[in-house]
């Protein structure tokens, strides 16, 4: 998907929003990109098989990406962690693989359970230019299920949560019924309440200001980052609802 048929979606932010946040919270490295780092993952992009489409950005750090995909198989909202390519993982992350084999053990016994509780659900392998990448499928919930792990805030951005923001929406705009589901959340209503997608584009200055490597060929950049969702924030009736007395229990 090339960006500038993407630019009606997107906000373009100035390459000086880099300069001032390198290594930020807002956004990941440049830096972090190259064989065994991290996969150049674009907005729209397809992964295993067609199965998941990437449609937000949710959290990064420089071991892995994550992002809300759509499940278009089971017609469902997940988020997807793409881990650095393999060889770096056995390197510095030697007990990964352990560590998802317990948590998808414990989601096999009850898949319902796994949902309800946030476990991982699936996992995959994706093959990029940087090499093989373990992606892990997790459901949009958990009472601690806070997926900007960097960043300090107001609550977790849970299914809770996106039901919400998404039932308050639709009242704004007509009184429609709130979601019985995450799941019923349209793909426009997702983008609504994370907001619109804001990029800062890796061309030549870009990659001029983060140092990147002369040996890291092109392909193996992204073409634009993604920068995380603003800070998550809660109205008052959060506090008033049964979900935050069962979160302090």
């Amino acid at each position: 998907m090339i960006i500038s048929n993407m630019a009606a979606n997107m906000e373009i932010l100035p390459v000086t929003v880099f300069q001032r946040d390198v290594e930020s919270e807002k956004t990941e490295h440049l830096q972090w990109y190259g064989t065994g780092k991290l996969h150049p993952t674009h907005l729209g992009d397809m992964l295993d098989n067609g199965r998941y489409t990437i449609v937000h950005k949710l959290d990064h750090d420089r071991h892995s990406l994550s992002w809300l995909a759509r499940d278009n198989l089971t017609h469902t909202w997940r988020r997807i962690d793409i881990a650095q390519a393999f060889a770096d993982i056995h390197e510095q992350h030697g007990n990964l693989r352990a560590v998802t084999e317990h948590l998808l053990e414990r989601a096999a016994k009850g898949n319902d359970r796994a949902d309800n509780k946030g476990l991982a659900v699936a996992k995959f392998t994706h093959h990029g230019p940087n090499g093989a990448h373990l992606c892990m499928v997790f459901p949009l919930q958990g009472a601690m299920n806070c997926f900007r792990w960097g960043v300090r805030d107001e609550c977790a951005m849970n299914a809770g949560w996106f039901m919400r923001r998404c039932a308050r929406l639709r009242a704004e705009n007509g009184g429609g019924e709130p979601p019985e589901s995450v799941h019923d959340i349209t793909r426009g209503e997702m983008l609504r309440i994370l907001g619109r997608p804001r990029v800062l584009r890796a061309d030549a200055q870009l990659r001029r200001i983060a140092g990147v490597e002369n040996s890291v060929r092109l392909e193996q950049l992204p073409r634009y980052l993604v920068v995380r969702p603003d800070r998550i924030e809660d109205e008052l009736d959060f506090w008033l609802s049964p979900e935050a007395f069962e979160r302090c229990e």
